[in-house]
């Protein structure tokens, strides 16, 4: 096994083919350094090959390599496309296949491990990470397999070379993973901007508002449309384990899957939680700007309401701590379901009751109700936003009832299903 060479990269590819897969690697380098070879040392007799060189060096590499690779030998590409490719070369075709015409016969050329970072590579995180493979010759593809396996990875057989092209440029999406969430939280937030819009401009006009509050209103239907899409995401995020649960009693079966709706929300879960937390900074943090205090009357539960505020604004701050992968892959299955399940769902109801005593401020305390005008025609966007997580918050509580846990349970252990799936 030989990386030929990359610093960072280089380094934690060894690390882990050493650790975790007990194979012999050798490092090459143009300068060796430590228990370092020259490259056509290091590549001398070697099964496998990873090239982690730049795509400019690969003609450069494979001068001082070409003549040292036996027949056989697997030479995997670990480059990528460049952000900026030059005018003159075809993006139709990936680095790989390019490399495939430079090499000498009876060399095998594979894309692979291009996906992956140093800090995936070194990190222990309890989901290993996914290698992608792209080659022509089958064999190859087990080899390389038979090496991510005994290096703790999991690997996938993408396609032919030719697929290489889609590998390379994975690296350069902007949060691929992330589409879906962020998508529904912008189409939320644009949603509860443009009800209050509506029910703040529209419905109260500026004969009724004096010109100091109509100066502010900008800055308010910013402040609302925050918090209102901070408690949507959050109540997403934890209707959707009652639903599955509440799917699988229905059905009295834990082995059918989900829908393909009901398996994504379930995937978006964690993502969800993250934006929500985001929003509910800006929203705390507007809400500092405001200084809406100064226009209640009720003191008291004005307090009440920015107290419940802050204390559910700190439980989601250790939701979002606890969703990075390094304090992910250190907490029990014990300490998951307390976080995110039980801590979860207090900061839910804590968000919950400090909306609903924002709304019962503004119907008792303030002097114009201004959101009531138009007949009843618009609900204000306090009373809208909390019919979402009570909802959310009665779920859980038919979930966690006795008869309704203890029958779960007993559909999940005959089902063998994950629990961290639906039970948080």
């Amino acid at each position: 096994m030989s990386p030929y060479w990359a610093p960072g990269f280089t380094g934690a590819l060894e690390a882990r083919l050493k650790a975790n897969g007990g194979l012999e690697v050798c490092v090459g380098s143009r300068t060796p350094q430590g228990n370092q070879l020259t490259p056509a040392d290091a590549v001398r007799g070697a099964k496998v090959v990873f090239l982690a060189v730049p795509a400019s060096a690969h003609a450069a590499a494979l001068h001082s390599i070409g003549s040292h690779l036996t027949s056989g030998t697997v030479l995997v590409d670990v480059s990528n496309q460049a952000l900026c490719a030059p005018p003159a070369r075809d993006v139709s075709t990936s680095i790989a296949e390019r490399l495939r015409e430079q090499v000498p016969d009876g060399i095998i050329v594979a894309m692979a491990f291009n996906t992956l970072s140093s800090y995936t590579l070194s990190s222990s995180n309890q989901q290993p990470p996914i290698v992608r493979i792209a080659c022509d010759s089958d064999r190859a593809v087990e080899l390389l397999s038979s090496v991510c396996v005994r290096a703790g990875l999991v690997p996938v057989k993408y396609g032919k070379l030719s697929s290489a092209v889609e590998l390379e440029a994975q690296p350069h999406r902007l949060f691929p993973t992330w589409r879906r969430s962020l998508l529904t939280s912008f189409t939320i937030m644009m949603w509860w901007i443009f009800y209050n819009s509506i029910t703040a401009f529209a419905l109260t006009g500026p004969k009724d508002v004096s010109r100091r509050e109509l100066r502010r209103l900008p800055f308010e239907v910013f402040l609302s449309p925050t918090g209102e899409t901070c408690m949507t995401l959050l109540s997403l995020t934890f209707l959707a384990s009652p639903i599955a649960g509440l799917i699988h009693l229905a059905r009295s079966d834990a082995k059918k899957p989900f829908g393909r709706f009901i398996g994504s929300w379930l995937g978006m879960r964690k993502q969800l939680s993250v934006v929500a937390f985001f929003f509910a900074c800006l929203h705390a943090f507007s809400g500092v700007v405001a200084k809406t205090s100064d226009r209640i009357g009720s003191e008291w539960m004005a307090d009440a309401s920015f107290t419940l505020g802050i204390l559910s604004l700190a439980s989601f701050a250790v939701l979002a701590v606890c969703t990075s992968p390094s304090v992910a892959e250190s907490i029990s299955y014990a300490e998951f379901r307390a976080v995110f399940s039980w801590l979860g769902t207090v900061g839910l109801v804590f968000g919950t009751v400090h909306q609903c005593l924002w709304g019962v401020i503004f119907q008792l305390c303030c002097s114009k109700q201004r959101y009531w005008e138009g007949h009843l025609a618009f609900m204000p966007s306090y009373w809208l936003g909390f019919n979402i997580p009570l909802v959310a918050i009665l779920l859980r509580c038919i979930i966690w009832s006795p008869c309704a846990m203890y029958r779960l349970r007993g559909l999940r252990n005959e089902g063998h299903v994950d629990l961290q799936d639906t039970d948080n």
